[in-house]
């Protein structure tokens, strides 16, 4: 079976064992610690924007012989307004770069940004990402 937390766990262990990302904080989504606001640094938070299983074709429900998962990891870079936008896009072009080993080993169908705003809140400039993944037959052994 393919689980999903399985998924959003490789995305987190592919970035949070690179490198060029030694210099930015990786967390869940909704971490147990609290963190610096206004930010000291880069963070980048990772969380699900939408898990789904599917019916393979309109004759038939949700089955174990051909239910196919996508998963919608949700990745939002945060990154001090002092730094500047361009920043943003730095770390993105990292993001899609350090995300091409997983290609390999998930179906990644997409990878996405939206629009990059500034947030009054956590007092940073904020770039929502989406990584599509076609996982396959979520009843596989």
């Amino acid at each position: 079976m393919i689980y999903s937390n399985l998924i959003m766990n490789a995305v987190l262990a592919t970035m949070a064992g690179k490198k060029t990302f030694e210099d930015i904080a990786i967390i869940k989504e909704f971490p147990r610690e609290r963190r610096d606001n206004p930010l000291g640094g880069v963070v980048i938070s990772l969380g699900a924007e939408s898990i789904s299983v599917k019916k393979l074709s309109d004759k038939n429900g949700i089955e174990a012989a051909a239910s196919p998962m996508t998963v919608k990891v949700k990745l939002t870079v945060c990154v001090p307004k002092s730094y500047g936008g361009n920043h943003c896009y730095d770390v993105l072009d990292r993001i899609i770069e350090a995300l091409g080993e997983l290609i390999t080993t998930y179906n990644v169908a997409s990878i996405e940004s939206g629009e990059l705003k500034y947030s009054s809140t956590l007092r940073a400039l904020v770039l929502p990402v989406t990584v599509t993944i076609d996982a396959g037959n979520v009843y596989e052994a």
